[in-house]
């Protein structure tokens, strides 16, 4: 006859082994997913940046304005 080795011991060792690889591939998992959230946030917040940037130049656009405004009124109350 032949003598077959018990498979058990080495079965018992692959189930924490199987755990652990879970847990890894879910910490993958969980990488990808705030490394494009990341991404996302870093898009938005160029976004942002170029909104204060036109903000910015959108209020002095109407301080030139308003004092080009004022400037006519008072020409047109000196003639």
């Amino acid at each position: 006859l032949i003598s077959f080795i018990d498979p058990s011991p080495y079965l018992e060792q692959l189930e924490p082994l199987l755990a652990k690889a879970k847990r890894l591939q879910s910490c993958e998992e969980e990488i990808a997913v705030v490394k494009s959230q990341l991404a996302d946030l870093h898009l938005e917040y160029a976004d942002l940046q170029n909104q204060e940037l036109t903000v910015r130049k959108l209020r002095e656009k109407v301080k030139h304005l308003e004092l080009e405004a004022e400037n006519n009124v008072q020409a047109s109350y000196s003639y």
